[in-house]
């Protein structure tokens, strides 16, 4: 998912209008897999921990990264958190 979003980043407009868009998105695939009674399963880098960049852009890519796996745990029925191979129920 991070691979997607940093290379679509430059051609993002405005961050909530990035946002906006992906969250129709995600309805949009939500309903499809419901409709076609397929699983739907989505696997989002953490990259919030550690050391804030510096550069601009850097941030940037970490903010959108975070909103959008918010976004796509809001629309999900399950949610699991996996560090180390330990496994964490959220929602």
């Amino acid at each position: 998912m991070f691979d997607w979003l940093a290379v679509s980043v430059d051609q993002l407009q405005g961050d909530d209008e990035a946002r906006r868009q992906w969250q129709d998105d995600l309805k949009r695939l939500r309903h499809a897999a419901q409709t076609n009674d397929a699983a739907l399963v989505m696997i989002v880098n953490e990259i919030g921990r550690g050391i804030v960049p510096m550069e601009r852009e850097a941030r940037r890519l970490r903010d959108l990264n975070g909103w959008f796996s918010q976004d796509a745990a809001a629309q999900a029925e399950q949610v699991w958190y996996v560090r180390h191979g330990l496994v964490m129920a959220i929602k």
